[in-house]
């Protein structure tokens, strides 16, 4: 490869981990503060799988990701609130059966436990573990490649 194309592929790499670190990061407020988020019963009002893109594979098939939209409601010092939030960051894809199979995991009417900011409580997510830290570990990985590109040139 050309001096021009390496030093643009370790450019690209260090800029990819640093976004990743930072955003990483940036989840990683939400995350410390999540340990702390009261727990509260709610319950599922709506539950659906959908599409959310498409692309065509090299051999020029259509491939379209799916995921769901789990809608909650939970009550806070006598307000009902609403949320849809399964996770902290990220999508959570994949083909028609995996949506389906979230769906399926969350049936209206079920209880769920729903983690609510203390300080805010129209901020609510599912569950109660904190995304984890892949996104800090791969922007780490590729910053280190990006610099090894670059200072090997």
């Amino acid at each position: 490869m050309s001096a021009p194309v390496v030093l643009l592929v370790g450019f690209v790499l260090l800029l990819a981990g640093f976004v990743l670190v930072f955003w990483d990061k940036r989840v990683g407020a939400r995350r410390s503060g999540f340990r702390h988020w009261e727990r509260v019963p709610g319950r599922v009002t709506a539950a659906r799988a959908v599409i959310v893109g498409e692309g065509t594979s090299r051999g020029g098939d259509v491939n379209t990701l799916w995921t769901a939209e789990i809608a909650y409601a939970y009550d806070v010092d006598g307000k009902t609130f609403e949320g849809a939030q399964r996770r902290f960051a990220g999508l959570d894809a994949g083909d028609v059966d995996h949506a389906e199979r979230m769906v399926a995991a969350y049936p209206v009417g079920a209880a769920v436990e729903v983690a609510v900011d203390p300080e805010d409580p129209a901020r609510s997510v599912i569950g109660s573990e904190p995304p984890n830290r892949a996104l800090f570990g791969v922007g780490l990985v590729l910053i280190a490649i990006g610099g090894f590109v670059l200072m090997s040139r």
